[in-house]
């Protein structure tokens, strides 16, 4: 029987995160002379981001084509990068699916055009992440993962998990919460990490910058470029279009710069590509957040017998814009005390969570910070940080919300389960089955099915988390180093002016330092672990599995007729435990089972060694039980399991060929998809 799909979505099951290999640059040609140019195409005619949008969403094409990019039945999770030994970075599911709009022939022949693409580019993307947020996070919200997209689109599986909404104990809707004025902490956040992503192509994107840091020079099209691993085999032919376009657009601009001056300039005074990127983007930034914002006020209207039409809400637009209709609120507005202008909105202290800037905070994209940073500050972060902490809020939401689900199917928590349920499936205060029905049907299947799921889950961000702890040394001195070389340099704003940021990095030497550094909301309450904040430092409990999913610690024991024959102590109406284990049972006999493992420690292939040039699995390790007939039942107690010896555990041998047969699954299915 094939195995049911886990609805939150294992992220083994995306199989397009290929290891990256280094590939020599293309040599880089000389430039030709230049030779005098006949006049071009009048300029495009600036418009404002707001009519952008709105002429954008009333032709209602873009988002059809959207939902062919970004929804094409694939189920993207996080994908990390690394090299054979160094680890490496993990790019979030948002970042692999962020839109980028259509670039064809001569529609973006100027930096005019071209700031208009990037502006259509991140509204269409915030109009389908504000979607999903809803799904996600409202009244009936769908837990179920990613079953959805925007409504009177086609129906296909968007990939994106849930954002943390607030407090716990905010009731707020997301939809609620808009029409008040307020832009709910978890999708602001989300509003960040996209900007800072479309940053990334305009700046980032012109030089090998695999640590995300703003080199100049190199060649577009290398495969060691942050932007091109971050957009996979699926978009490189496009990101490689984009970033055509745009040094073709920088070089218009450098030969119009000349011919105005009426001299060529010496080499040495010419402005480095990666500048030129800077320079560009310092005036794309705030057109391109006011699009986000507006882009908020737009929903789907229904109208009988017609197809949905997306339009422009009046209540969103009076709560979200200025009295024009044209950008974000200013904070001398007074009418909610939310400032959502690009100068004016930033991430407050990461305890707190993202929100906009109080009405006394100084208004400058640039000036010094005022308990937060600013949004210009934080798109300039490298990459690797910025995808690390989305990591670290997305891991602590998702950890949570899987746990307690794992408590309400295996727990009497809530009024939920009369009974305590292993995580094998059976009820441990019923009697075990007598030794003919050693195999009867589980008592509780489904809080088995959760903590199979979740036990394949915390596995794979066991080794995301693995991944990207390798190589935080690497990207902190990357860091640091440009901070050096730039304290001199008055244009190294991004990096002199974040100080919030060089503090964390300066007190943090570790990623697990840093995450907790952070106390992102989602990481500061965690009820299966006493209520503590989550602690990345401590990667056996934090990845471990769940407690609600442990054995019973007991069975209690029933004879019916001779079933209890044969075994010692005291049986009728006593307990099985594990420290009677070897006081009751008769002869023990050892069940080996030989499983893949991710654990890189020690014996790598114990007994197994012809699978270690098979490249399928990094790891097989040999697991022991020891197993007897105690007062009937068919009992085992773990002697080396996973590396560790004489757990305080027993288990029915029903439980034991139901691990095996799930271990045996997920690595025949693994065998499979190599072949």
């Amino acid at each position: 029987e094939e195995e049911e799909e886990d609805e939150y979505h294992s992220d083994e099951d995306d199989d397009d995160a290929n290891e990256v290999v280094e590939e020599p640059a293309e040599e880089l040609q000389p430039e030709e002379e230049a030779v005098p140019e006949l006049p071009g195409p009048p300029a495009t005619p600036e418009m404002k981001p707001c009519d952008i949008v709105d002429k954008l969403f009333k032709d209602g094409s873009s988002l059809q084509e959207a939902c062919k990019q970004k929804y094409d039945g694939k189920y993207y999770g996080w994908k990390c990068i690394s090299g054979a030994t160094t680890g490496g970075l993990c790019i979030p599911p948002r970042r692999r699916k962020l839109y980028l709009h259509k670039m064809e022939g001569d529609e973006v022949k100027d930096a005019t055009a071209l700031r208009t693409w990037f502006v259509k580019s991140a509204a269409v993307e915030t109009f389908f992440l504000w979607h999903r947020y809803k799904q996600l996070n409202g009244k009936g919200k769908d837990t179920q993962g990613a079953g959805e997209s925007p409504p009177g689109l086609s129906n296909l599986s968007s990939g994106y998990a849930s954002s943390y909404s607030g407090s716990e104990s905010e009731e707020k809707t997301p939809k609620k919460s808009l029409q008040d004025g307020e832009i709910p902490d978890g999708f602001l956040r989300q509003m960040f990490y996209t900007i800072a992503d479309y940053r990334d192509i305009l700046v980032r994107g012109g030089g090998d910058t695999n640590s995300g840091s703003e080199k100049d020079g190199g060649d577009s099209s290398n495969n060691n470029n942050i932007v091109f691993l971050a957009s996979g085999k699926e978009n490189e032919k496009k990101m490689k279009q984009i970033q055509d376009k745009i040094d073709e657009i920088l070089r218009k601009t450098n030969s119009e710069n000349q011919a105005t001056s009426g001299a060529p300039q010496p080499q040495q005074q010419q402005q480095p590509s990666g500048q030129q990127r800077e320079n560009l983007w310092s005036t794309f930034a705030q057109p391109i957040w006011n699009g986000m914002i507006c882009a908020l006020t737009y929903t789907e209207k229904s109208v009988s017998g017609q197809k949905p039409q997306i339009t422009q809400d009046n209540d969103l637009k009076k709560a979200l814009l200025d009295t024009d209709g044209k950008k974000p609120k200013p904070k001398t507005d007074g009418t909610n005390g939310k400032d959502y202008t690009y100068g004016g909105v930033r991430l407050e202290d990461e305890n707190s969570g993202t929100q906009a800037l109080s009405p006394n905070a100084p208004a400058s994209p640039t000036s010094p910070q005022a308990n937060g940073a600013r949004l210009a500050d934080f798109t300039s972060r490298p990459a690797y940080f910025r995808w690390l902490e989305e990591w670290g809020e997305s891991f602590c939401r998702e950890r949570k919300r899987r746990l307690e689900k794992i408590r309400e199917e295996c727990t009497e928590y809530d009024g939920g389960r009369k009974t305590k349920c292993s995580g094998d499936g059976f009820e441990c205060t019923k009697n075990g089955p007598n030794k003919d029905k050693n195999f009867k049907a589980f008592d509780c299947s489904s809080c088995a099915k959760y903590c199979r799921f979740y036990r394949k889950w915390i596995k794979t961000k066991r080794t995301e988390y693995e991944e990207q702890e390798k190589i935080y040394g690497e990207q902190k001195g990357i860091y640091v180093q440009q901070k050096t070389d730039a304290e001199g340099n008055k244009g190294a704003k991004s990096i002199n002016n974040d100080n919030a940021f060089s503090t964390t990095l300066d007190t943090c030497t570790k990623a697990a330092d840093f995450l907790e550094e952070l106390k992102i909301r989602p990481c500061k309450s965690d009820n299966d672990n006493g209520g503590s904040d989550i602690k990345f430092s401590n990667t056996n409990v934090t990845f471990g599995p769940g407690t609600n999913c442990a054995p019973c610690s007991q069975f209690t024991v029933k004879c019916n007729g001779n079933v209890c024959s044969g075994t010692k102590g005291d049986c009728n109406g006593g307990t099985i435990t594990a420290e009677k284990f070897d006081t009751m049972v008769n002869s023990p006999e050892e069940v080996v089972m030989r499983v893949s493992d991710n654990n890189t420690n020690g014996n790598k292939f114990d007994d197994l060694q012809v699978c270690e040039n098979a490249h399928i699995f990094k790891g097989i390790r040999k697991d022991v039980w020891k197993c007897g007939n105690v007062c009937g039942y068919n009992v085992c107690k773990p002697k080396n399991v996973n590396g560790k010896k004489n757990e305080n555990q027993i288990i029915l041998i029903s439980a034991l060929f139901k691990r095996w047969l799930e271990y045996f699954f997920e690595d025949y299915n693994r065998i499979r998809k190599k072949k």
